[in-house]
C-alpha cells in the first residue's frame, strides 16, 4: 500500500469517545463509496432532498424470527427489493445479526460502471432519466461517476432491457507506488477501508479545514451547489496520470478553489472541509478509484 504523510494533531478533532452512544452510532454511519457504512443497529438517513419527502435508506439488523417476507412487509417493499439490495440469493442466506440495506421504495440500487451515462442507466431499467435525478437529488444528469450507487425506483434487477454493456469499472486491484498519494487533510480517521468498500476513508476535523489534492492531476468534476448528490454533497473528482481518480466529498458550499479542466499539483488546496450531503459532522470522504486507498 502507498505511504501517507505525517500529520500534526488537529486543533479541533472530533472525539468520538465523548459523543453519546446515540451520536456515536450516527457519526460512524458516514457513507462509504456511495451510501452509508453498515452498522449493527437500525439506522436511517434521508435518501433524497426532494422537499423533505421522507425517503430513508434504513439498515435493519436481522433478529430471531425475521424472514425476508416479514422484513419486506414491515417496510412496505417487495421481498425482491431486499434480495437485490443485499445480494441475497436464498432465504437460507439470512442469519441473525446480519445488517440489511432497506430501500425506501421497491426497486434496485444500481452501481454506476465506468463510462455509463444516466441515459444508458435509465434505458437499462426502462425508467425516465429525470426520475433518477429527482430521486437521488443529483445536481444534473451529468453528475454521476463510476462506483456511485443510485436508487432506481420501481425497477427490477431481473427485467432490465438488453443494452450494450458499458466499459468495465476499474477494479481496486492495481498497485500504486509507495508515496503516490498523500493524506488529503488533517484530522482523525473515523472510517477506514474495509471489505466491500476498499477505496473509501472518512477523516473528521473542524469545518473549513483545508483539503489538499492527494496527487497531481486534472480536475474532472466540481459540484458546489449544495445538492445532496446521492449523499456526496459538494465534491471534486481529480484524474491522475496513472489512470486513477480521487474523489473529495462533503466539501463546504461554494468553497471549491478549482475548476473543471484545471491542472492541480499534489498538496494544492482545492477546497475546505464541510458537512454537505449525507454527513452528521464536518469531515472529508476520500475515495481512490482504480487502486487501493493507501490512507490508514
Amino acid at each position: 500500500m502507498g505511504g501517507q504523510s505525517a500529520t500534526s494533531t488537529p486543533a479541533n478533532p472530533v472525539d468520538v469517545a465523548q459523543l453519546t452512544q446515540s451520536d456515536q452510532g450516527e457519526f460512524m454511519s458516514v457513507h462509504e463509496t456511495t451510501l452509508v457504512a453498515y452498522q449493527p443497529t437500525l439506522t436511517s438517513r434521508p435518501l433524497t432532498g426532494q422537499g423533505g419527502s421522507g425517503n430513508n435508506l434504513i439498515h435493519h439488523t436481522v433478529r430471531n424470527g425475521d424472514t425476508v417476507s416479514t422484513i419486506a412487509e414491515k417496510y412496505n417493499i417487495s421481498a425482491n427489493t431486499i434480495f437485490w439490495a443485499n445480494d441475497i440469493s436464498s432465504i437460507h442466506d439470512l442469519n441473525v445479526g446480519d445488517v440489511l440495506t432497506i430501500l425506501p421504495v421497491s426497486g434496485v440500487l444500481h452501481e454506476v460502471q465506468r463510462g455509463q451515462t444516466l441515459l444508458a442507466i435509465a434505458s437499462q431499467y426502462d425508467v425516465e432519466a429525470q426520475t433518477i435525478v429527482q430521486t437521488n437529488d443529483l445536481e444534473d444528469s451529468h453528475h454521476i461517476f463510476d462506483g456511485q450507487e443510485l436508487l432506481i425506483p420501481g425497477a427490477s434487477a431481473r427485467t432490465t432491457r438488453s443494452v450494450a454493456s458499458a466499459p468495465a469499472r476499474i477494479t481496486s486491484t492495481q498497485s500504486v507506488a509507495s508515496g503516490y498519494f498523500i493524506r488529503p487533510t488533517q484530522g482523525r480517521l473515523t472510517q477506514g477501508p474495509h471489505r466491500g468498500h476498499p477505496n473509501a476513508v472518512d477523516i473528521a476535523n473542524a469545518c473549513s479545514t483545508p483539503i489538499r489534492v492527494a496527487a497531481s492531476g486534472t480536475v474532472r468534476l466540481v459540484s458546489t451547489t449544495g445538492h445532496y448528490n446521492g449523499g456526496y454533497g459538494n465534491y471534486i473528482i481529480v484524474a491522475h496520470s496513472n489512470g486513477t481518480r480521487t474523489l473529495y466529498a462533503h466539501l463546504k458550499t461554494h468553497r471549491a478553489l478549482v475548476g473543471v479542466g484545471q491542472r492541480v499539483t499534489q498538496g494544492q488546496t482545492i477546497g475546505y472541509m464541510g458537512s454537505t450531503g449525507y454527513s452528521t459532522g464536518c469531515h472529508l470522504h476520500f475515495e481512490v478509484h482504480g487502486a487501493p486507498n493507501p490512507i490508514r
